[in-house]
């Protein structure tokens, strides 16, 4: 343009050009799922909070239905930031502007929780048109996960996973054990893993981790035992004794 006519000028507003598209796009996909929950009766809801990697609060809501052709179908109707603390009248007051800005107050028949008691008791805040003894239903799984937990503190198993997180952590932190691992898994034809590390709120994440050092318990051994790669007081220090 600036060759066929010199004095036009392009409005550089690629910005404000895309925004618009979002919204656009956003609106379309809001009302087709506004139509979506006009065409049923009743749903159950599923919510839970959780934190950024850097430490900002949020809560999800998920909408679930059984369409007219019998087919399930998901919403995750929103994922707001909780700045606000986090009790039960805070939690209710936004669960309900969600279900309101959705318009399916009067549809919801249950809502999914974990054992949280405070989220649990903002379900029961919430103004449903049901049964308030039968609006909230704590998650099986996590429910079988605090019951796992439970066990899990017994000494004998809290200190295997202890040392075994120990060990894990020399390979996960010290780059020569890690490609003498890697190393080892090939001379042993192993297939090339890296261990795993469990994390609290990763539910099978001890399972993972018992099992990959099983898998690889061999190569493991081999570079404890290889001065070249580790000391010997490391080596006594990661030891685990069967007992």
């Amino acid at each position: 343009m600036a060759v066929v006519e010199p004095n036009y000028k392009i409005c550089i507003c690629r910005d404000e050009v895309m925004k618009k598209r979002l919204h656009s796009l956003k609106l379309k996909v809001e009302n087709k799922i506004k139509n979506e929950l006009r065409n049923v009766k009743s749903l159950v809801c599923t919510t839970d909070g959780w934190s950024s990697m850097e430490q900002n609060s949020y809560i999800s809501l998920t909408a679930h239905i059984i369409n007219n052709e019998w087919l399930p179908k998901s919403f995750t109707l929103a994922t707001q930031e909780m700045e606000e603390r986090h009790t039960a009248v805070n939690l209710a007051e936004k669960l309900k502007s969600i279900l309101d800005d959705w318009e399916i107050n009067g549809k919801v028949s249950t809502v999914i929780t974990d054992n949280a008691k405070n989220v649990v008791n903002a379900v029961k805040l919430l103004p449903l048109n049901i049964d308030n003894e039968n609006m909230d239903v704590t998650c099986a799984a996590h429910s079988l996960q605090l019951a796992i937990s439970i066990a899990l503190k017994d000494e004998i198993f809290s200190e295997l996973i202890k040392q075994c997180s120990s060990l894990v952590g020399h390979f996960k932190h010290s780059n020569v054990a890690k490609q003498s691992l890697f190393k080892k898994q090939e001379q042993l034809g192993i297939p090339h893993k890296s261990l795993v590390q469990c994390c609290k709120t990763r539910w099978n994440s001890i399972y993972l981790m018992l099992d990959r050092l099983l898998q690889n318990r061999t190569a493991i051994l081999n570079v404890l035992t290889d001065r070249t790669v580790t000391s010997l007081y490391i080596a006594q220090k990661l030891e685990i004794t069967e007992s």
